[in-house]
């Protein structure tokens, strides 16, 4: 008997020497709560770790655990948690403040060239058999959502008449604060469920929304509205040398001419869905130059542009625009007829920081998220088929809750 005891008393030792520990959660902004996707989490001191997903979601398994755990990126200040080492299964979730860029500085190679010259270069000689702006044609399904919250308010605007008007209804909406956040009030949401068709000779774009929602402080739901917070107007194409955002042209960090306009660091070499990707840092060279400051992701094996994390600061002196935030992911669609291939945008994320026009107006945060499924490419319509450009299905604003929990892509 003493003998089977010690056996069972070893069998367990082994058991708990070899227990797996899981650590997720979700990293968020402090101050507007969205997401902070391919942020860096990871134990004190080395061992596990994860990038978050695009949602800004982590997950990983440690065998041991150190007393803390840490999470940084970008542009954001590091935060440091402690650990439960008596749980095998915990939930931590941070939600980041703004701080230094943490962007590395410029570098000098005495032993040869930036090695992330190289990988850029490449990137840039792969680009016409990766750009889905090339294709003959493309479609897809495509949700949207838009989300507008006020997150100034002076006290000279609260007491003029529009005002007192607003500030009532805003009293009573959810403000969502963070750790140490701002408060922010959401006053208006819009959700859309739509088909995009795309043709490139000649150029012709249709857009048929099929489902529309739309809340609000003052916001009444019609058909003039709905035309405008479909997929059509949240495209961003990086392979172009140039992109159009609020009427200034930025160049790309991919762009043809991406060697005098930007300073690369090659910082990393992640996974992202199972395939390794090269992680890079960009800045302009020139504050004043119209060009983003953040990440890049390429696949190593393909050279092809895999994510972007990007921001466009003050210094773009766009009107009353404080920052530009663009997060996007892009995956392979194959033609299932020639096989011929191109990465897409799977998903979107934008944010627009605007300040307030005058002491008696707000400011507030725009927000917009995308989400594209159902590809179809190089399966050109009739060109008839694209015309009316905007079409509203049957029924498109008659749908219940159910249909949204449904219809919305997973978080």
């Amino acid at each position: 008997m003493n003998k089977w005891l010690l056996a069972v008393l070893l069998s367990l030792g082994i058991g708990i020497t070899h227990a797996q520990h899981i650590i997720k959660g979700k990293i968020t902004d402090a101050v507007t709560g969205d997401p902070i996707p391919f942020a860096a989490v990871g134990l004190k001191g080395g061992g596990a770790g994860a990038n978050t997903d695009f949602d800004g979601n982590y997950a990983f398994n440690a065998r041991q655990l150190s007393d803390s755990i840490f999470v940084s990126y970008i542009g954001y200040q590091r935060a440091v948690k402690a650990i439960q080492p008596h749980l095998s299964e915990q939930i931590i979730d941070f939600q980041l403040q703004a701080g230094s860029s943490q962007l590395r500085e410029v570098r000098i190679f005495a032993k040869g060239e930036n090695p992330a010259f190289r990988i850029i270069r490449k990137t840039v000689a792969a680009k016409s058999a990766h750009d889905w702006g090339r294709l003959k044609a493309y479609e897809y399904e495509s949700y949207v959502k838009n989300e507008f919250d006020v997150n100034k308010i002076s006290e000279q605007f609260k007491k003029g008449v529009i005002g007192r008007k607003i500030t009532g209804p805003l009293d009573k909406l959810q403000k969502i604060a963070g750790e140490d956040g701002k408060p922010i009030i959401p006053v208006f949401l819009s959700e859309s469920i739509s088909d995009l068709y795309h043709r490139r000779n000649p150029e012709l774009t249709k857009e048929r929304i099929r489902k529309t929602k739309i809340t609000g402080v003052g916001i009444t739901d019609g058909s003039t509205f709905s035309q405008f917070i479909g997929s059509a107007f949240q495209q961003y194409n990086f392979y172009e040398n140039w992109l159009l955002i609020l009427r200034k042209e930025f160049i790309s960090p991919i762009a043809d001419g991406w060697k005098g306009s930007y300073d690369y660091f090659l910082s990393d070499t992640i996974q992202i869905d199972s395939a390794p990707c090269f992680e890079i840092e960009v800045t302009p060279k020139r504050a004043q130059d119209l060009a983003f400051t953040g990440k890049i992701w390429i696949d190593t094996a393909s050279y092809a542009l895999r994510q972007v994390d990007l921001q466009i600061s003050g210094d773009a002196n766009i009107n009353y625009v404080e920052s530009i935030k663009i997060q996007q992911q892009l995956a392979p669609i194959t033609d299932s007829v020639s096989h011929e291939k191109a990465w897409l945008p799977q998903q979107t994320r934008v944010l627009i920081d605007v300040k307030e026009f005058t002491k008696n107006s707000v400011g507030f945060l725009a927000k917009f998220f995308v989400s594209n499924r159902n590809f179809k490419i190089n399966q050109a319509r009739e060109v008839t088929f694209y015309n009316p450009a905007i079409e509203l299905a049957d029924h498109y604003r008659d749908s219940k809750d159910t249909y949204w929990q449904e219809a919305r892509p997973d978080p």
